[in-house]
């Protein structure tokens, strides 16, 4: 019976240590890493426990749009990517007559930079068709012209003014009939 009894007990002192190892909780490292794998946040979390996400990570031209996987009941050492999109649009610029002048690339919010506007024969510039100083989304940019104007004036041979018009480059006077007076001669 007494080696029975030292069985138990050593039985008994295995089992017990054996619960006490169990409850000892494990040490993780969590790393939350950014854009280009830069090391953002280091975390010590306690087995099954949870990480605390830092401050969300900030790269030009990209939207931060949250985390690469779950950082909770944690069981393992293991890293954490942020997660970016293209933040950036593309703004294109048309003359009069459609054809593209230039593209630019944007990021959002920001303000683009307008080419110089082509020289159209008889136009005038006057702006853009839309602003975009503040690019939220794709857009396209259309050059806005006048038509110029010429004034035209006919002159009689008295040297009176017979007519006076206002014509768009392009476009012919149309010549007016030509009052009496103006068609006599004059004899000295």
């Amino acid at each position: 019976r007494s080696a029975e009894k030292k069985d138990n007990e050593t039985s008994k002192k295995t089992t017990t240590s054996n619960i006490v190892s169990t409850n000892q909780l494990r040490t993780y490292v969590v790393r939350f890493l950014g854009y280009d794998n830069d090391e953002i946040s280091i975390q010590f979390v306690t087995e099954g426990g949870f990480a605390s996400p830092p401050r969300d990570p900030y790269k030009d031209g990209y939207l931060f749009t949250g985390w690469d996987r779950n950082f909770t009941n944690v069981y393992s050492n293991m890293n954490v990517k942020a997660i970016f999109v293209d933040n950036s649009f593309t703004v294109t610029f048309k003359g009069r007559n459609g054809n593209i002048i230039d593209t630019k690339e944007v990021v959002s919010g920001s303000p683009a930079l307008a080419p110089a506007p082509p020289e159209e024969a008889g136009y005038t510039f006057i702006g853009w068709d839309v602003g975009f100083s503040s690019v939220q989304s794709d857009l396209t940019v259309t050059a806005l012209y006048n038509q110029k104007s010429y004034k035209v004036t006919f002159i009689g041979r008295t040297g009176n003014t017979i007519s006076t018009q206002t014509v768009l480059f392009g476009n012919a006077a149309i010549t007016p009939e030509i009052p009496k007076e103006e068609d006599r001669k004059s004899v000295v």
